[in-house]
């Protein structure tokens, strides 16, 4: 838990935040800064704030003024900005890179699993208490079929906790332990988040891989949730948005009739929603769910699923369908997309493209 000294900054700087929470704790450091500032409360006993936080190094980052001033220069030259990242103990999986958000003056942190990462299933618990603001998980999405289906977008589940519910722990073996999975596009693989904020309420966050299936959250906290577009398949029959859409890399609601010698080659339906821009995302927007395109007999390929479900007979390799963006892509970012659907001809190397892998986030 956050100490505080009850010395509050509100300007153009930062919104009511503590002294705390805007520079690093000196921690074991010794120095010989007195600024006549003193706090005299249940977390530092009559400490002046050089006692209290580390000193500013010259040609270092610094922390944005304050308003508060010794000897006419303000605290930000005077001591060093924060860099307290909130830390947790993985007993399996290695740690992504935790990523530091400033956002109205209030930071905040985000930690993103994918499949990049050496590990995609991990086991972890916060070794403080941490309120998490949001939790976005994608299933992996579907490949495209070599006859033609375009692959369908992964599930989604959205989690934004007004409330902010508070996550502690004690120990590794307590009821608090994290798990989670990472599903990959190339397998059309679930991803899962299951925690406990307590003994009663249990987060089982499952997003269903693009084959179709469709997972859910055991409590009523997910406040979106969203299935993946269809693929379109070989007859021209474009992929239906959303949880109306037919059965994964079938593509279309007749998908599994798809591929028989016709010119056409469907589009791929967008997501029941397709994009989000949360709060706390520091560029673009994500894009997720989007259902592959058709191939076709004469006319090639069917593109991935992007922002949008991808067009029919419309891929740049080919006929070949393409394989489906994973990541951070021209500013935004994709996750659970559908791979595009091959062309129905006979061809030696006539392949579907690979569904997008999904992802986990944790914004607190």
């Amino acid at each position: 838990m956050s100490k505080k000294t009850n010395i509050i900054v509100n300007n153009d700087n930062y919104t009511n935040k503590d002294l705390y929470d805007i520079f690093q704790p000196i921690g074991s450091a010794t120095q010989n800064i007195t600024t006549g500032y003193k706090v005299n409360n249940s977390d530092f006993q009559n400490k002046d704030l050089g006692e209290i936080f580390l000193g500013y190094t010259s040609g270092a980052t610094k922390a944005n003024d304050t308003g508060y001033k010794v000897n006419g220069s303000d605290l930000a030259n005077i001591f060093a900005p924060i860099s307290r990242v909130p830390s947790f103990t993985f007993t399996q999986g290695t740690q992504p890179t935790i990523e530091t958000l400033t956002v109205s003056g209030n930071t905040y942190y985000m930690m993103k699993f994918t499949t990049t990462n050496v590990n995609t299933t991990y086991k972890f618990y916060p070794n403080s208490s941490i309120k998490v603001y949001q939790l976005f998980v994608v299933s992996g999405g579907s490949d495209g079929g070599y006859n033609g289906d375009g692959g369908r977008g992964g599930q989604v589940l959205f989690y934004n906790n007004s409330s902010l519910t508070t996550y502690t722990t004690v120990s590794a073996g307590s009821s608090n332990l994290f798990t989670l999975t990472v599903g990959t596009g190339a397998n059309n693989s679930l991803s899962t988040f299951a925690g406990t904020t307590t003994p009663s309420a249990v987060l089982n966050f499952n997003a269903a891989t693009g084959s179709g299936s469709f997972g859910n959250g055991t409590t009523n906290i997910f406040t979106t949730l969203t299935y993946g577009g269809a693929g379109g398949n070989a007859r021209a029959t474009n992929g239906a948005p959303g949880y109306s859409g037919g059965g994964g890399g079938a593509g279309g609601s007749d998908g599994s009739n798809g591929g028989l010698g016709r010119n056409g080659g469907g589009n791929g339906g967008n997501a029941y929603y397709n994009n989000l821009t949360p709060p706390f995302l520091s560029t673009g927007s994500i894009y997720f769910g989007n259902g592959g395109g058709g191939g076709s007999t004469a006319k090639g390929g069917g593109k991935q699923g992007s922002t949008s479900g991808g067009t029919g007979f419309d891929s740049t390799l080919g006929n070949s369908g393409e394989d489906a963006i994973y990541g951070l892509s021209n500013g935004n970012y994709f996750y659970g997309n559908g791979g595009g659907g091959g062309s129905t001809t006979s061809l030696n190397n006539n392949y579907g493209g690979n569904g997008g892998n999904g992802v986990v986030i944790l914004w607190w």
